[in-house]
C-alpha cells in the first residue's frame, strides 16, 4: 500500500499528469455540456427547425475548419520551444482567421440560401460568424495556453464555451 501511495505522489507531482488530467476533465465536461445543448435545442426548436439549424451548422463547420489555415499548429510548433516568437505567430493566426473567416462568413450568408432554400441569410450569417470567426479565435487561444503549458486554462475555455451555449439555449 505504501508503494502505491508513493507512486500516486510521484504521478501527482508530474506536470504531464496534471496537464493530462485537466485536459481529460475539460473534454469530459465539454461533451456533457454539448450534449445538453443539443438536447435543449431539439426540445426548443422542434424537429423541422432543429434539422434546418443543424444543416446550417454543418455547412458552416465545413468551411470553419479552413478559416485559420492550420496556423494554430504552426504557432504551437514554433512558440512552445521559443516563447519570444509569440507575437509573430499570434499575428499570423489573427490575420488568417479574421481574413478567411470573414470571407467564408460572407460567402455562406450569400450562397447558403441558394444551396438550401430553408436557410435564411441572417441565420447563416450568425452561424458562420460564430463558427468561422469566434470559435476559431477561441480555439487559437486554447493553443496559446497549450504552448505555455497552461492546460487548466485550456480546459476552462473549452468548458466555458459549451456552458455558455447551454445557458443561451
Amino acid at each position: 500500500m505504501d508503494k502505491l501511495w508513493q507512486e500516486w505522489l510521484r504521478l501527482h507531482s508530474s506536470s504531464f499528469f496534471r496537464n493530462a488530467g485537466w485536459m481529460f476533465l475539460g473534454q469530459g465536461l465539454s461533451y456533457v455540456f454539448q450534449a445538453t445543448y443539443f438536447i435543449l435545442l431539439g426540445r426548443l426548436l422542434g424537429a423541422t427547425e432543429y434539422g434546418i439549424y443543424m444543416g446550417a451548422v454543418a455547412l458552416a463547420a465545413i468551411f470553419s475548419q479552413y478559416s485559420a489555415l492550420g496556423s494554430q499548429w504552426t504557432f504551437l510548433q514554433y512558440v512552445s520551444p521559443n516563447h519570444g516568437e509569440f507575437s509573430r505567430y499570434w499575428g499570423n493566426i489573427l490575420m488568417a482567421t479574421i481574413g478567411l473567416g470573414t470571407l467564408f462568413t460572407v460567402v455562406l450568408a450569400l450562397a447558403g440560401p441558394h444551396i438550401a432554400r430553408s436557410y435564411s441569410p441572417a441565420m447563416l450569417l450568425c452561424v458562420a460568424a460564430g463558427d468561422c470567426l469566434c470559435m476559431q479565435i477561441a480555439n487559437a487561444t486554447a493553443f496559446v495556453f497549450q504552448a505555455f503549458e497552461r492546460m487548466r486554462l485550456t480546459a476552462t475555455l473549452n468548458i466555458l464555451t459549451n456552458l455558455l451555449r447551454v445557458i443561451l439555449a
